[in-house]
């Protein structure tokens, strides 16, 4: 009796194997599957038959036509891309530029995400296009970068002149945040020579009790006896770890309210600052008893 010969396997293919099979990228399988340019699979397995990759490979030029034969890249290689067909020397802000004010011109063909940051990407086509129909835009874009970076300074040569941290520039009256993330030179000279402009800012910054003490130039246990007179409170209090199983709450005081202890009539600041190590404060007899600080177990 003769042997039954096996009928071969029908052949089917996941998303992936069906780019490669077809002679599509996987990114462009991808993108064209997201454009609704792939048909959905044919089988109840979920993937796609020979006929089906047959059918498929008939449309795989225009597919190439839409998603393009490059994969998009991100504006600063976009930048890298354009400097020399165009002979400027452009930067990736320059790209987000056309993207953002002429979206007719440079679309968004895909983004990808980083982190909890999403970036766009351009299609190669559309920014060979660029340079080739309309190098005076490009141009123009440069331009308005450059004369704004001549107009403006970095946030830390801005922070610099006001005497605050970089952080702290949002907080500072007046004070607005251009493109690129510069100042305008000319509004934070203006601020700077102000010199109320920082001074709120800088009144708010927190400090722990020994930096307070520092900054009134007297010993710390000068400064517990100040707290305990009931002169002046914490802001809001954090929590530092001494030990691997155990914190200490450390309040936090505002600048301002360490510096308006100095106006309080009648305390001897000169005199509380010339005791040494060792001796009495001056200001021992000003609270019914000296502070007490809290302890706070670690959760476990």
């Amino acid at each position: 009796m003769p042997e039954k010969t096996k009928k071969p396997k029908a052949k089917t293919y996941g998303p992936l194997q069906l780019a490669d099979r077809v002679g599509l990228e996987r990114w462009q399988a991808e993108d064209a599957r997201e454009r609704g340019l792939l048909p959905d699979p044919d089988l109840s397995s979920g993937r796609w038959s020979e006929d089906a990759a047959r059918q498929l490979e008939q449309d795989v030029a225009r597919i190439v036509e839409v998603v393009g034969a490059e994969h998009p890249i991100g504006a600063a290689r976009a930048a890298t891309r354009l400097t020399a067909p165009t002979g400027l020397e452009l930067d990736w802000s320059d790209i987000r530029a056309i993207a953002d004010t002429r979206p007719d011109l440079l679309p968004v063909a895909k983004e990808y995400e980083k982190g909890d940051r999403t970036y766009p990407l351009y299609a190669v086509a559309d920014l060979d296009r660029l340079a080739a129909e309309h190098a005076a835009l490009l141009a123009g874009v440069v331009a308005d970068r450059l004369r704004w970076t001549a107009a403006s300074q970095t946030p830390e040569d801005a922070a610099a002149a006001l005497g605050v941290s970089v952080r702290e520039l949002h907080k500072v009256p007046g004070l607005e945040r251009g493109p690129l993330g510069r100042y305008d030179t000319g509004q934070v000279r203006v601020l700077a020579a102000d010199e109320d402009a920082a001074a709120e800012v800088i009144a708010d910054r927190r400090l722990g009790p020994d930096q307070a003490a520092a900054r009134l130039e007297i010993r710390r246990v000068d400064w517990d006896y100040a707290v305990a007179a009931g002169w002046i409170a914490p802001v809001e209090t954090v929590w530092m770890s001494v030990s691997r199983r155990r914190e200490v709450p450390v309040p936090l005081y505002r600048t301002g309210d360490v510096d308006a202890l100095l106006e309080i009539p009648g305390v001897p600041w000169e005199q509380v600052r010339a005791c040494r190590p060792g001796e009495p404060s001056l200001l021992r007899e000003l609270p019914a008893s000296p502070p007490r600080r809290r302890r706070k177990p670690l959760s476990r």
